[in-house]
């Protein structure tokens, strides 16, 4: 790396002094920004670049930016709320680069297929399909709820046994027909539906097809959840909670945070959710309200230095 000395390198200053100094920071977050870059390029075959996250060079260089942050502290000759917003900024950066180290070191994340129809309590996950991990309490599944956008019906005519080929559908794709639209569909030669028909009140949800007099076929064509979640049972003990669980709607229980993942589409049988232990994540979320407080004061303060020398 001599390439970068004369980049870093300043005369007037002691060269222990040179690699701690700003444009070194501004060179290290540079090679972790091509680090990062490189790591979702392509690659021919099954490899992946991905393990550049983790790599010795990428944790060396988040170490030296974390050094250099800790010796601009301590060597700056700022004062009043200038060096308070220095202080912010840069101890801001440590905390959160030493919070994904924590959750780099000791953080965990499991996948868990849980049934909804009925509670079976689990009390262990199987952390990167290798081990075991006790969670310190018990946890089920029940109410599993899910809400679709109103559907797309697509109209299916039958085609004469003739026009068929080997291995073909033996239908005509024709009109489409959004339910969100009210009023009953006009489905040409005199005939009409009522959309109401195609939802089951029983289910309540729409019906996957619908037969029609003249032997055509309406068929849901498209139908995207609008939300979809469950009832978290937490056992400890011989306490019971419940806690509502959604999509973007975590649970955050012992210091495990539990996030709807997907469901049985077909059935409805069961949920997967992602179980994930981040000791880190409490530095880094502390961290970063550090940087933007530090941001706030330094830029507030030099737009009012700049206001007076005007």
């Amino acid at each position: 790396m001599m390439w970068l000395w004369p980049v870093v390198a300043r005369r007037d200053l002691p060269p222990r002094e040179t690699i701690t100094g700003m444009k070194t920071g501004i060179v290290f977050m540079g090679l972790i920004v091509l680090l990062l870059l490189a790591a979702v390029l392509p690659i021919a075959g099954d490899r992946s670049a991905a393990a550049l996250y983790h790599s010795p060079v990428m944790i060396l260089l988040l170490g030296l930016l974390a050094g250099s942050c800790v010796w601009c502290c301590c060597r700056t000759k700022r004062s009043g709320w200038r060096l308070i917003g220095f202080l912010l900024a840069h101890l801001g950066i440590v905390t959160v680069l030493a919070g994904g180290m924590l959750g780099f070191l000791f953080g965990m994340r499991a996948m868990v297929r849980m049934p909804v129809h009925d509670e079976r309590p689990i009390d262990t996950v199987m952390v990167d399909g290798q081990r075991q991990v006790p969670l310190g309490f018990k946890i089920a599944a029940r109410d599993f709820k899910i809400a679709f956008h109103p559907p797309t019906y697509v109209r299916w005519h039958p085609l004469p046994p003739e026009q068929v080929g080997p291995g073909e559908v033996p239908f005509r794709e024709g009109q489409a027909f959004e339910t969100g639209k009210a009023g009953p569909w006009d489905l040409g030669d005199g005939q009409s539906l009522a959309v109401s028909n195609l939802w089951n009140v029983f289910r309540s949800e729409w019906v996957p097809q619908y037969s029609l007099p003249d032997g055509s076929i309406l068929a849901i064509s498209q139908q995207t959840p609008s939300f979809f979640g469950f009832t978290l049972v937490v056992i400890e003990g011989e306490g019971r909670s419940e806690i509502p669980v959604a999509v973007n709607q975590p649970a955050s229980v012992g210091g495990w945070i539990f996030y709807l993942m997907s469901y049985d589409a077909q059935a409805r049988s069961y949920i997967d959710i992602s179980a994930r232990r981040d000791p880190g994540r409490g530095a880094v979320i502390a961290g970063i309200w550090m940087i933007i407080g530090g941001v706030f004061i330094l830029s507030f303060r030099r737009t009012e230095e700049t206001t007076d020398a005007t």
